[in-house]
């Protein structure tokens, strides 16, 4: 009989189904990193050197380039518009010889765009919204960055770094083209837009 109760029990046992809960539930953490917002810090305009107003049906061009120092490394002219050839009508450059370079603006001054971001990201530069004013019109933006020791003309699509410390400046100059019917000793001012995007 004490056999019978035994073998009834474990028999219970075997068959009696496990206690389980059909579902469950577990957490799951999100982190992740919060970067600095790509910015244009307050704008430093760029002048021009000087330019001499062209003979009819011809267009005069000065062109500025920066270097990544923010130096006016070069300036070139065409179309007999230099002002300060020292007698040679076809210079393409400031003489070192003219005398008008103490009177006129033979290097001009480049412009500064401040970038802030994230440390170390790279970033791409775009350059349109290119004005035309009366008779003059500025054609392309010639910017160089900061951060690049090659001083390399940086052109839409192209590619800049941010340093360590999150920023970086955009040394611009220019290139300007002149129309016939543009009056001499006049001042003008024609602008481009400068648009930065992380990479």
């Amino acid at each position: 009989m004490r056999r019978m109760i035994i073998g009834a029990a474990l028999a219970a046992l075997i068959t009696c189904p496990a206690l389980a809960d059909n579902n469950d539930t577990a957490t799951v953490n999100v982190t992740g990193n919060i970067v600095a917002s790509l910015e244009i810090g307050t704008v430093v305009d760029l002048t021009m050197p000087d330019v001499v107003a062209p003979h009819a049906e011809a267009v005069a061009t000065v062109t500025l380039e920066c270097d990544n120092a923010g130096a006016s490394a070069t300036r070139t002219y065409t179309g007999n518009s230099n002002p300060f050839a020292d007698g040679s009508a076809a210079a393409a450059n400031p003489a070192a010889g003219s005398a008008n370079a103490g009177v006129g603006d033979a290097v001009g001054v480049c412009g500064q765009v401040p970038i802030s971001g994230e440390g170390s990201f790279n970033y791409q530069v775009a350059f349109g919204g290119f004005t035309t004013v009366g008779n003059v019109s500025v054609t392309a933006a010639n910017c160089t960055s900061a951060n690049d020791g090659t001083s390399t003309v940086l052109s839409t699509g192209d590619t800049a770094i941010l340093d360590g410390g999150g920023a970086d400046t955009l040394y611009c100059g220019a290139t300007v083209q002149v129309a016939s019917a543009q009056t001499a000793a006049a001042a003008y001012s024609v602008a481009f837009d400068v648009t930065v995007t992380y990479d």
